[in-house]
Order: C-alpha cells, then structure tokens, then sequence
C-alpha cells in the first residue's frame, strides 16, 4: 500500500497534469527536482513534492487528524526575455494554486485529503536567477530562468 503523502502527489499530479496552462508543460512527482535551468528547460517543468515536515495535530473533541504539505515547483527558461513573459509565468503558478485551492481528493488507495487553506509561497520566483538589461531601445529585458515553489497544505480525513 502506498503512503498517504506518495498517493496524494500522484492524484496531484493527475490533476495539474489536464490543466490547460496555455503553453505545453511536463509535470511529475520528485523527491527532489534535479533542474538545470541553465542548459535545459525551454518548456516548462512542474513538479509535486511530499514535503519532508508532515505532522498531527488532536482536535478540541479528542480526535486527530494529519496534515500533509505538498511541495509544487515551477521552473522554465526566459525564452521572450520580457516582463510579460515572467507576469504570466507568475499567472500560471497562481492557477495552479486556485484550482488547488479548495479541493477535495480521493486516491486510489483509499485515502481521502482536503485542502486546509493554508498555503504559502517558498518563493513567488527566484530573482537571483534573472539578468536585468537595458536594450538599445531602451526597453528591459530580462534573462535567466524562472523559478518559483509552492506549499499547500492537506488535510488527511478518512
């Protein structure tokens, strides 16, 4: 039987996986993303990770129930070199948030996970991996890769 955290990930990954995020995108669960955002990733990469930090909490009736963070991280290459291109890179981890928002799953192996509503941005997008310039034009570009993680928080309530 697989863990409740691993069944949850694959679920997840189902999930993102049929969105429609108006460019073609690879999604899969890691324990631990081995990007190199330097020589590859000209499309978009999504993952879901179990967070290593599960816990358990007891309820004000006695009863207890387990919270289970996933981990979701975006990265692709700045192919435009532009601000919109980073805004809706920004957009698109934000839609996956929404539709994750207030979910309800089921997985195969019999468990049942609810979204607390808690979530939290690790980080939005990694400045340190963009290049500011200013173009003859005198417009910006940028350069670099885009990064961002998310933690949302489940709730585990079979």
């Amino acid at each position: 039987m697989a863990e409740p955290d691993i069944d949850l990930a694959d679920k997840l990954v189902e999930a993102i996986g049929g969105l429609n995020l108006g460019e073609p995108f690879d999604i899969e669960r890691t324990w631990l993303p081995a990007w190199n955002l330097i020589t590859e990733h000209d499309k978009l990469q999504i993952c879901v990770q179990p967070s290593p930090i599960p816990s358990s909490e007891n309820g004000e009736r006695g009863g207890g129930f387990e919270t289970w963070p996933m981990d979701l991280g975006f990265a692709r290459r700045l192919l435009e070199k532009d601000r919109a291109e980073i805004d809706s890179l920004v957009a698109k981890t934000s839609a996956v948030r929404n539709m994750l928002a207030n979910v309800e799953v089921e997985t195969d192996a019999g468990f049942h996970f609810v979204t607390t509503g808690a979530w939290e941005y690790l980080v939005r997008f990694d400045p340190t991996l963009l290049t500011r310039t200013k173009r003859e034009d005198g417009s910006v570009g940028y350069s670099g890769s885009f990064l961002s993680v998310l933690r949302i928080q489940f709730r585990r309530v079979d």
